[in-house]
């Protein structure tokens, strides 16, 4: 096996509030095991939760560069 080396870009994401659309959505811990898993997430401004499937904020990679 041998080493591949490619350059990607990162792309940070986060979800705002859908009620007060002021504060950003933080995972609180509480995880809910269906399926898909869902994660509990209260708002930074007005406190609210919703439920997600992934947690925020995150990370996602784009690869810019392909060998070949």
């Amino acid at each position: 096996m041998s080493e591949i080396k490619r350059k990607v870009e990162a792309y940070h994401i986060d979800m705002r509030c859908d009620k007060c659309n002021m504060g950003y959505m933080r995972v609180t811990g509480k995880i809910m095991t269906v399926n898909p898993t869902l994660y509990e997430h209260e708002c930074t401004y007005c406190g609210c939760t919703a439920w997600y499937n992934r947690t925020y904020p995150t990370t996602e990679n784009k690869m810019v560069e392909v060998d070949e």
